[in-house]
């Protein structure tokens, strides 16, 4: 079983243990920008998928000399996904505007390579929104999709390579 499936796995364990509580503690719900504010958009999945992505990038962006050889690709597919869900948004007339003010990202001091982690959680988090949109969005969303999925393998393989 590769790094994303058992991201996803242990996503839905939680969830079904603790029935959605397990979602926030796992870090699905919890740190969303504004959560409540993108709930009542037109397009509240992706709207949260593009929020997510957003901060994964800043977040690997400021992983510097933690990649071992992957940060031009991750950021590129990450780069990716972000202008296919902004596309997809406008194909549905909607704005792709979201809120900047979301909680700051809860560091763990003890982490190695703290930014690659969060940033792997973010993307993971933004791929959960991505599945849950129910429109296409005339493809964006399934390119959006592989370019996320692009980057988490990249940066599970970026992690595995760092900790040996």
């Amino acid at each position: 079983m590769n790094g994303l499936n058992r991201s996803l796995l242990a996503v839905a364990v939680a969830g079904g243990l603790c029935g959605g509580v397990g979602l926030v503690h796992a870090g699905i719900l919890n740190g969303a920008p504004s959560a409540q504010r993108l709930d009542d958009e037109k397009n509240p999945h992706m709207k949260h998928a593009l929020a997510h992505l957003q901060y994964a990038r800043t977040e690997l962006a400021a992983a510097g000399g933690a990649f071992k050889a992957h940060s031009a690709e991750v950021l590129a597919a990450v780069d990716s996904a972000v202008k296919e869900v902004q596309a997809g948004l406008r194909e549905q007339g909607d704005s792709i505007d979201v809120p900047a003010d979301g909680p700051p990202i809860e560091r763990d001091v003890d982490a190695k390579f703290p930014h690659l982690h969060h940033g792997l959680d973010r993307l993971i988090e933004a791929r959960v929104e991505l599945a849950a949109a129910e429109t296409i969005f005339a493809g964006h969303r399934d390119k959006a999709l592989d370019s996320t999925d692009d980057a988490i393998r990249l940066v599970e393989n970026d992690i595995h390579d760092v900790d040996k």
